[in-house]
C-alpha cells in the first residue's frame, strides 16, 4: 500500500514539474524578426555573431528571437506590412525599408550629401535618438541605425564615366521618390522593381544597371550579370534594426536600457565590420572580372551638379526641411 502511495506522490510531483516547465517555456518572450540579408553574408552574419549573443545576455536569456533570413518573408515592404499586422515583431531593414519605417530618414539618401563615413558617424551620433523619436510616431523603435553602404553603380554593358553615358542606361530600382528623381536627373530610365525581382530583371535584360551596395550584389549573385562598377559614392544608404513599439512594450521595462545600450554599442561594431566586408566584396568582384571605372574629377563634378536639384525638389515633401537643415548643420561642423 505504501509503495502505491509513493508511486502516486511521485507521479503527481512529475506532473506538476512538467506543467511548471511548460508554463516557464511559454512565459519566455519570443520575438520574430526578418531581413533580406542572406544568412551567411554581411548584416546577417554580423547580427548572428555580435548582436544576438549580446541581446541574450542583456535580457538574461529570457527573450529569444526567431529570425527569417534571406527574404524568406518577402522584402522590406512586406516586413512593414507584417509588422503593422503584428505578424512580425521587427526587422533588419535596408534603405527602402528604413524610409517606410521613418520617412524623415529619407533625407540621408540625398545624392552626394555625405562625402565619407566620418561624416555619417558624426551625424549618427547626434541624430540617432532624434530619428528614433520620429520613428515612434509611426509605431517603431529604432534599436540601431546602421549602414547599408555608399552605393555603387553597376552596369551590364556600358562603362559609366561621364554624364552622357547614362543616356543608354535603364536602372532596376525601387519606388523611392529620391531614387526616381536621381535617375531622371542623370538622363537615365528606371523600371520600378521589387527588391527580390531585381536579379531576374537584370538577367532577363529588361534593365541593364543597378544602384546599390556591394554586399547585396555579391549576396544575390548579381555580380555574374555585370561587367562594370562605378564606385562614386553617389549616395549613402542607411540600414536599421527596428522593433514595433507594441513589441517593445511587451519586453519587461527592466531590460529596456540594457537593450538600448547593447544595440547602439554593438551596432557601431557591426558597422565597422560591414564596411570591411563591403570593401572585400568589391575586391572579390574585381577579381572575378568586373572592371572598376574611375570617374575624372571634372566629370564627377558635372554629375553631382546635375543631381543637386533633387535636394530642393524633395525638401518639404519627402522629408521636413528642418531635418535636412539639422543634418547639414552637423556636416558643416565636421567639415570645418
Amino acid at each position: 500500500m505504501r509503495s502505491i502511495k509513493n508511486v502516486c506522490v511521485l507521479s503527481l510531483i512529475t506532473v506538476l514539474f512538467l506543467a511548471s516547465s511548460q508554463v516557464s517555456a511559454k512565459s519566455k518572450l519570443r520575438l520574430k524578426f526578418a531581413t533580406l540579408a542572406p544568412k551567411t553574408l554581411g548584416w546577417a552574419l554580423q547580427i548572428q555573431n555580435i548582436f544576438i549573443p549580446a541581446f541574450h545576455e542583456a535580457t538574461d536569456n529570457k527573450i529569444s528571437i526567431k529570425w527569417y533570413w534571406g527574404g524568406l518573408r518577402g522584402d522590406d515592404r512586406d516586413y512593414i506590412e507584417l509588422m503593422n499586422k503584428g505578424e512580425l515583431d521587427g526587422a533588419a531593414l535596408a534603405g527602402h525599408g528604413v524610409m517606410l519605417a521613418c520617412p524623415e530618414m529619407s533625407a540621408l539618401e540625398l545624392p552626394f550629401l555625405f562625402r565619407n563615413y566620418d561624416e555619417v558617424d558624426y551625424v549618427r551620433e547626434r541624430m540617432h535618438d532624434r530619428f528614433n523619436q520620429l520613428a515612434e510616431k509611426y509605431g517603431y523603435k529604432i534599436l540601431f541605425w546602421g549602414d547599408q553602404d555608399f552605393d555603387q553603380i553597376y552596369s551590364t554593358q556600358t562603362s559609366i564615366q561621364t554624364l552622357n553615358d547614362f543616356k543608354s542606361i535603364t536602372f532596376a530600382g525601387g519606388s523611392d521618390t529620391i531614387e526616381k528623381m536621381l535617375i531622371e536627373k542623370l538622363g537615365a530610365t528606371q523600371i520600378s522593381v521589387r527588391t527580390l525581382n531585381i536579379s531576374s530583371s537584370i538577367r532577363q535584360k529588361k534593365t541593364n544597371a543597378y544602384i546599390g551596395p556591394a554586399l547585396w550584389v555579391v549576396g544575390s549573385q548579381l555580380y555574374t550579370s555585370f561587367q562594370y562598377v562605378t564606385p562614386i559614392k553617389i549616395r549613402y544608404s542607411p540600414a536599421a534594426l527596428v522593433l514595433t513599439q507594441k513589441s517593445w512594450n511587451k519586453i519587461p521595462s527592466k531590460y529596456h536600457q540594457r537593450i538600448k545600450t547593447i544595440s547602439y554599442e554593438k551596432g557601431i561594431l557591426i558597422c565597422k565590420k560591414i564596411r570591411t566586408d563591403a570593401q572585400r566584396a568589391l575586391m572579390a568582384m574585381e577579381k572575378y572580372g568586373l572592371k572598376i571605372i574611375d570617374v575624372a574629377p571634372d566629370d564627377l563634378s558635372v554629375i553631382e551638379t546635375k543631381c543637386r536639384p533633387v535636394w530642393a525638389e524633395t525638401t518639404g515633401t519627402v522629408y521636413p526641411k528642418k531635418i535636412l537643415h539639422e543634418i547639414q548643420g552637423h556636416i558643416k561642423t565636421i567639415r570645418n
